[in-house]
């Protein structure tokens, strides 16, 4: 077992999504080779996605999350459920309660400098400077990204190697655009990151090719290290639906993805049942306004091992493209190894995600049209999981390098 590794990450388990995808993907990596620990933050009770049947692969040390984050989750742990639940009347009809609870989201977003987790940037950066020793390399990964913020204090008069997984884009995200003194002070916060870093990874060509135009004396640092799939879930069985299923989990936030299109023509195609899981639910709810017609279904949320399952069992598994041409949808990887059919919904005709699906895959114009369409054509699956190499193995590669150029470095000058 070589020196160690401190990963940085908000998103380890139990917090479930694409970003603990990567973190556990980035973790499993690192724990082949080096004695490697985490370093996140404490998850509260309430915390909105979770998935306690997952795992760290590394052992992590926890810190307070900050005073913000402990008034709305809690601070202890405490496991949930999830159920399929039939549609009906919704129990989210609140309108005044959405409303101010959107008002305060767009107040946030448009005051807080960083993200909503600044509040936890003093506390990381505390344990991480008592839990570092000189021949500590260092690994962070966001979103959020007060983590690297947090690394950048930690660090300071320290000569430890550090690899920053940006992933996705930061001031030069082009869906979510800051001006005024947010953006000075964040721009600046960004160039220091960047000037610090040893190694940075981005997730997409766009985003890579973005930063390297903006920082060019620091492109050769950049390296692209995309998302992928667990080679290992292909074991998982497909769930088994009794009618035609078009299937999405996930978010859908309203500035880079909209889901108007899909959710307006569910009521007009009754013969097909159309299943959201996960963060996306909310979203759901407020646009059928307590009206949900019967072939909808809401699911709060699913482990990691029953959305492998739904996407491989729906007939169609739908993706929404980001509006942000930087971006490819983390479970593009995933539909690209196990989705029968994949109804991509985009808002524009050409993107990156587009040259990563698979032939066959549709990019809609008449939404309704398409899923009749597709339906009606036969399942001919074609075997492509190690033709592309989108798995984690492959993906990872370039991160897995960089890692072990900086030890053989600090080896030798040690």
């Amino acid at each position: 077992m070589g020196p160690r590794v401190i990963f940085v990450a908000q998103s380890f388990p139990p917090v479930a999504g694409s970003h603990t995808t990567r973190t556990i993907a980035i973790a499993s990596a690192l724990a082949k080779e080096y004695d490697a620990i985490g370093l996140s933050l404490a998850v509260g009770k309430s915390h909105p996605i979770r998935d306690e049947s997952v795992q760290s692969p590394i052992p992590v040390l926890r810190t307070f999350p900050g005073i913000g984050h402990s008034l709305a989750h809690g601070f202890k742990h405490k496991a949930q459920t999830y159920s399929l639940r039939a549609s009906g009347v919704s129990t989210d009809n609140r309108k005044l309660f959405r409303a101010f609870t959107k008002l305060l989201k767009s107040c946030l977003r448009r005051f807080v400098v960083v993200d909503s987790y600044v509040d936890a940037i003093p506390h990381l950066a505390w344990r991480l400077r008592r839990t570092l020793q000189p021949t500590d390399l260092v690994v962070s990964s966001s979103m959020p990204n007060s983590t690297h913020v947090a690394v950048l204090l930690a660090l300071v008069g320290k000569r430890n190697p550090w690899i920053v997984d940006f992933a996705d884009p930061w001031t030069l995200d082009a869906s979510r655009p800051t001006r005024g003194p947010r953006r000075v002070l964040e721009s600046c916060l960004e160039r220091r990151i960047l000037a610090r870093a040893d190694v940075i990874a981005w997730a997409t060509i766009a985003t890579l090719d973005e930063y390297s135009r903006a920082y060019p004396s620091l492109a050769h640092k950049m390296r692209l290290v995309r998302m992928g799939f667990d080679a290992a879930d292909t074991a998982i069985p497909a769930h088994c639906f009794d009618r035609p299923t078009a299937f999405y989990g996930g978010s859908l936030p309203g500035e880079n993805r909209d889901a108007t299109a899909l959710l307006a023509i569910c009521a007009e195609l009754p013969s097909v049942d159309f299943v959201f899981a996960g963060a996306c639910v909310p979203v759901v709810k407020a646009f059928f306004d307590g009206v949900i017609p019967k072939n909808v279904y809401c699911i709060d949320g699913l482990r990691h091992a029953e959305v492998i399952s739904y996407i491989k069992g729906a007939s169609i598994s739908v993706l929404f493209g980001n509006s942000n041409p930087q971006q490819v949808p983390g479970k593009t990887y995933q539909y690209v190894a196990f989705a029968q059919r994949v109804l991509h919904i985009a808002p524009t005709s050409e993107s990156e995600t587009d040259s990563l699906l698979p032939a066959g895959s549709r990019t809609v114009s008449n939404i309704s049209t398409e899923i009749l369409s597709a339906l009606g054509e036969p399942w001919e699956r074609v075997p492509r999981l190690g033709s592309l190499g989108f798995s984690w193995d492959s993906a990872l590669v370039p991160l897995e390098s960089a890692v072990r150029s900086l030890k053989l470095a600090m080896t030798r000058t040690g």
